[in-house]
């Protein structure tokens, strides 16, 4: 089996950049989600909502960084 997608550049250059970089969203989302969990179960108890939340954010923000979002 096979797929292809098409673009209309440069009218749908932004579909063509998100389709283009979706293994590295992926991936990002991948390495966000296992080590939140591991991190946020290891802290929960040291810290209050609001710190904790601060926390996820942070870790979101660092593991994209790099990314074109």
């Amino acid at each position: 089996m096979k797929a292809k997608l098409e673009f209309d550049l440069p009218e749908e250059q932004t579909e063509f950049n998100l389709a283009a970089s979706a293994s590295d969203y992926y991936s990002a989302l991948f390495k966000i989600t296992h080590n939140l969990r591991r991190k946020v179960e290891s802290i929960h108890d040291q810290y209050n909502k609001e710190e904790t939340i601060d926390f996820i954010f942070s870790e979101i923000a660092n593991e994209t960084k790099d990314l074109d979002l």
